[in-house]
Parts: structure tokens; C-alpha cells; sequence
């Protein structure tokens, strides 16, 4: 995308300088043409009204164009901040007893939801409207959170099912989100975990807090 931008800046300014150089050429040929002092001075007053119009557009492009990258540049490094925190949040002793505490009762008591199961589908959540307002992109999502979000939203359905039976407007960012990252996983990699290794993977977050 920055490319394309990129192409279609230079682009532009290749037309505007194009366009100038016509516009002399064709005014000076009329000023070698016309006789007359009077005429000769509003030919050059004219000419220079164009000239002054060209570098007033062109200074305003450039300007907005700056603002633009500005304001890319600022989203990216929000997006990069808000993404370390999420990273560091997930990772902290809190949410790694709340992982394992959740992944110990999806092992012994499965399609059953408690408070630490919600904590963990509250996380995914928030991650899934950061994504979706555009605050951090989606592969950067499936990048860091992908080996976790995938087996929890799949060992969590019955349970999430039975919720949002009674309140469709709970983890419904959650839902969204799934559909968003799973093409990033590639057509020749599954995007349904085998019970076996969801079996793994619940063992692995028990171990969290050992």
C-alpha cells in the first residue's frame, strides 16, 4: 500500500511538472507572437498567476501528503504500543493463573464456563476490538496471539454458545475476529485443532503456574 502511494505521489508530480512545462512553452510562443508592450506585460501576468497557482498546489500536496504519513506513522507506533501491552498483559502472573486455572477446567469439565474462563474470553475480546477499530492490524494479531486464541475459542464454544444465547452482544468482537485471522494461517495449514492437540495445549497452560 505504501508503495502504490508512493507510485502515485511521483506520479503526480511528474504530471504537474509536465504540465508547467507546457504551459511556458505555449505562453512564450504567444508572447514572441504578440507585438504589443500591453499585451506582452498581461501575457507575463498571466503566466505568473499560473506559476503561482501550480506552486500553491504543489506546496499544499506536499503538505498534506506529510500530514498523511504523520498520521500513518502515529497509528503504527499506537498500534506496535498497544500490541506490547496486550503481549505483556497476557503473559503477566495474573493472566497466566487465570490461563491456567481456565485450561484446567476445560480439561476436567468441558462446555462448562467459570469466572477464570470468562477472564481469558474477556481478554480475547478486548484484543478483537482493538483489531477491529483498527488500533493494532489483524496479522499482528494472528501473529502474537493465534497459538492461543485458535484452541481456546474452539474449546470454548459450547460454553460461549449458551451465553450468548441469553445475550448476543457478548464476545461478539471474539467471533468476528476468528474469521479475520484464520485466512493468515494459509491453505495448507489447519485451522481446527485435533483433540489431541488440544489436549496439549490445555496440559501446556496448566503448567503455567507450576
Amino acid at each position: 500500500m505504501t508503495k502504490d502511494k508512493y507510485s502515485l505521489a511521483v506520479f503526480l508530480v511528474l504530471a504537474a511538472a509536465i504540465g508547467f512545462y507546457l504551459a511556458t512553452v505555449y505562453q512564450t510562443g504567444t508572447f514572441l507572437k504578440v507585438a504589443n508592450a500591453v499585451q506582452r506585460w498581461s501575457l507575463w501576468g498571466s503566466f505568473a498567476t499560473c506559476a503561482s497557482a501550480l506552486f500553491a498546489a504543489c506546496a499544499v500536496w506536499v503538505a498534506v501528503w506529510s500530514f498523511h504519513s504523520q498520521v500513518q506513522q502515529s497509528k503504527i507506533t499506537l498500534g506496535v504500543e498497544v500490541l506490547m501491552k496486550l503481549n505483556d498483559d497476557f503473559d503477566s502472573q495474573r493472566m497466566r493463573t487465570k490461563r491456567a486455572l481456565a485450561a484446567k477446567s476445560l480439561k476436567d469439565h468441558p462446555g462448562e464456563g467459570t469466572a477464570d474462563i470468562d477472564a481469558v474470553l474477556d481478554f480475547i475480546e478486548g484484543v478483537a476490538l482493538f483489531e477491529r477499530r483498527g488500533v493494532i492490524e489483524t496479522e499482528f494479531v494472528w501473529h502474537d496471539f493465534y497459538e492461543w486464541f485458535s484452541p481456546y475459542y474452539h474449546l470454548t464454544k459450547t460454553y460461549r454458545a449458551e451465553v450468548r444465547n441469553r445475550d448476543s452482544t457478548i464476545w461478539v468482537d471474539l467471533e468476528g475476529l476468528y474469521q479475520r485471522v484464520s485466512p493468515f494461517q494459509g491453505a495448507d495449514q489447519p485451522r481446527h485443532p485435533t483433540p489431541a492437540e488440544l489436549t496439549e495445549f490445555l496440559n501446556d497452560e496448566i503448567m503455567l503456574v507450576d
